[in-house]
């Protein structure tokens, strides 16, 4: 890790350190919870995030079905916290979970409820502060709701808006990278921006490897890493652009082009260790459309999407430093790596939500191991 002279309050520190989880890191299999049938405890119908208590137990946040789903870090089933309503602990359409690291009591908020939960580490339900939204977001599936270690908590507002609010649920401030619009629909170039559990935004323009974070002396610390703009094939550019036309036209906007390479990376998230995950854009390969996606794509009207990538992670801290590359198994690859979701990351551990040959639900544990 190399660091670049300081110029106009912007400090550049160049991640191009050995990788210290090795050249090749490999994602170990411990834990998958969920089923197609069987044990109502295991059915998970739409999850939209999870969190680990203080003790090791698993929330995983059911948005379909309104609760929280318990396990043990074994995977027992240990019980269910909140039900659909608009009493209190109660959901409405439960977006995102997250432990406070103060106390380790567990936040789930509920956007359609105007309410963030309070619960204790064994489900107990302690109360709840009014959050209400100008126009809460839901952003492919990804994180919408982040705690600090102060026990501020910050949700995705407007467009890369985050409110900062103190823990009685009072507005700080409103956080925002610089403005810029996105360009494209597919594989769009965006500024895409996530808040650390530091207590700051986290903000970077995906057509450049580049990351920007406060440092704490005041400076900007912009992370750069070298990186090759990986090349459209012939025929995975046409579909796109195919794509393209069909959904700008929807808008009733103009199309644009597809370009010969893809952005740099896609979008990034920061995990409970303030980590910074980026999905990186790779060479994709053509797959076969199944007659159910057929079936749902024609119901739509849709043009056909059958090149997609396998997952994958560069992972950095927010000093500047490479951790390596993470590559999930090809078995999560569908219809396109966006459809993949990384729950959540804590220590050499990461929990991805996998879906089945039926479009089942599972939440999957791994161990990183370097490699």
């Amino acid at each position: 890790m190399a660091t670049g002279a300081r110029a106009q309050d912007v400090r550049v520190v160049h991640a191009d350190n050995e990788p210290v989880w090795g050249d090749s890191p490999r994602l170990v299999e411990e834990l998958r919870i969920g089923s197609l049938d069987g044990d109502e405890g295991f059915l998970l119908e739409r999850v939209s995030g999870m969190a680990i208590t203080a003790n090791g137990d698993l929330w995983i946040l059911d948005q379909q079905a309104a609760r929280v789903r318990r396990y043990s870090p074994e995977g027992d089933h240990l019980g269910d916290v909140g039900r659909r309503g608009e009493g209190p602990g109660e959901f409405a359409m439960p977006l995102q979970v997250r432990r406070d690291p103060r106390d380790g009591t567990m936040l789930v908020w509920d956007p359609p409820n105007l309410r963030m939960h309070r619960f204790s580490d064994a489900g107990d339900f302690i109360g709840s502060v009014p959050l209400e939204l100008a126009g809460h977001r839901v952003r492919l599936g990804l994180p919408v709701m982040q705690i600090d270690t102060a026990g501020f908590t910050y949700a995705l507002d407007r467009e890369n808006s985050w409110t900062r609010r103190d823990p009685s649920g009072q507005v700080v401030e409103v956080l925002r990278p610089p403005p810029a619009r996105p360009v494209g629909i597919m594989n769009p170039v965006l500024t895409w921006s996530a808040p650390s559990p530091r207590g700051f935004l986290v903000w970077g323009r995906n057509d450049e490897y580049a990351i920007h974070l406060p440092a704490p002396d005041g400076a900007t610390l912009r992370i750069e890493r070298r990186a090759d703009r990986v090349p459209y094939v012939a025929e995975e550019r046409a579909e796109l652009q195919r794509l393209e036309d069909h959904f700008a036209a929807r808008r009733d906007s103009d199309p644009s082009p597809i370009p010969a390479d893809k952005p740099v990376w896609a979008r990034f998230r920061m995990d409970h260790d303030g980590r910074i995950w980026i999905a990186m854009y790779e060479s994709a390969t053509q797959r076969a459309e199944t007659a159910e996606e057929r079936a749902e794509r024609e119901r739509f009207a849709n043009p056909p999407r059958t090149w997609a990538q396998d997952l994958t992670f560069d992972v950095i801290t927010d000093e500047g430093r490479f951790l390596g590359t993470v590559r999930f198994p090809s078995r999560t690859n569908h219809r396109s790596f966006e459809d993949i979701e990384l729950l959540h990351s804590e220590g050499r551990r990461v929990w991805t939500l996998e879906r089945g040959a039926f479009d089942e639900e599972y939440v999957v544990q791994y161990r990183i191991e370097s490699g």
